[in-house]
């Protein structure tokens, strides 16, 4: 049986010591999600589509109720599906656009806003819609560009919104980029920009029984995290 450490518990009681200083050119791989049983859970409501909306809202809060009871330490299964860091498709379309920011009507990422306004009527990023040419590159300048800019000449300011995107930690101690707060993230390292955040959302049950034992010891736990960020400085 997995072991199991409350995610809420280790959040309480370590607080901002989740937050790692790293160079992002020290992290060599994506995995899919920070949340495996959620992103599982989501998979099969995928494939459960309804219009009624009392389904909908018991969907939520499954989804809420199972994030709430969200372990830290992740069962070694789910590290299976990992993706180096340069194939994944979203460091991908951010090194293209920074290699194309002179002229970035040439980038796969304005082409592909393109091409989904001219087959559907509009093109989405999260949630904001653009209907118009013109939105999508008010989108890439003020958005995308304007983020790149940023980061040259402030480094990875908190102040400015976004967020701090998520991270795992592997087997061997090695940081895993994971789900939420991407962009940045790859910016920065295509940039050669250090230091940038990750919260640390997890960890592989390998490295957290290695290191810390088989229940939850906030110093221990806090003294480990702090070695990762030294390893990856």
């Amino acid at each position: 049986m997995s072991l199991y450490v409350s995610n809420r518990l280790v959040r309480w009681f370590l607080k901002d010591a989740l937050i790692l200083w790293i160079n992002p050119e020290t992290v060599h791989a994506h995995i899919a999600t920070s949340r495996p049983e959620n992103h599982r859970i989501k998979q099969q409501f995928s494939q459960l589509r309804s219009k009624n909306k009392l389904v909908k809202v018991l969907q939520h809060q499954t989804l809420r109720a199972t994030n709430a009871f969200e372990s830290f330490v992740i069962d070694p299964g789910f590290y299976q599906n990992i993706t180096k860091l340069e194939q994944h498709k979203k460091y991908i379309k951010i090194k293209n656009i920074i290699d194309h920011r002179d002229n970035y009507k040439e980038s796969q990422w304005y082409l592909d806003l393109v091409s989904d306004l001219t087959t559907r009527g509009f093109a989405k990023h999260k949630k904001i819609t653009m209907v118009s040419k013109n939105d999508i590159d008010h989108f890439i300048k003020t958005y995308v560009l304007s983020l790149v800019d940023s980061l040259e000449q402030d480094g990875f300011d908190l102040t400015k919104g976004g967020g701090i995107g998520r991270a795992l930690i592997g087997e061997d101690g090695s940081i895993h980029k994971s789900s939420s707060g991407s962009h940045r993230f790859y910016a920065a390292r295509v940039l050669g920009i250090s230091p940038i955040p990750v919260r640390v959302a997890g960890a592989h049950e390998d490295w957290y029984r290695k290191q810390i034992g088989n229940g939850f010891r906030p110093k221990k736990l806090r003294a480990a995290l702090s070695e990762v960020q030294a390893n990856h400085s």
